[in-house]
């Protein structure tokens, strides 16, 4: 099972799942500025209630409009 959870943390950069990272990090290396895009995963044993993934949907669709929205404004 741990190897399971590494496999699918390895994608969000080994950060915690059922999390929103909508927003990327930036980082400097070398001397360059560095765009992190870490996926937003969600998991749970049991199947989610409707109630439950419609907030955390939300949560990412008003993170995602707000990310745009700070584009446009520059």
């Amino acid at each position: 099972m741990l190897s399971r959870i590494d496999r699918v943390t390895a994608s969000s950069l080994g950060r915690p799942i059922n999390r929103n990272y909508c927003e990327n990090i930036a980082i400097t290396a070398g001397g360059r500025e560095h765009m992190l895009q870490i996926a937003s995963l969600y998991f749970q044993a049991k199947p989610w209630e409707a109630k439950d993934m419609a907030e955390v949907m939300l949560d990412v669709a008003k993170t995602s409009l707000r990310v745009m929205q700070s584009d446009l404004d520059t």
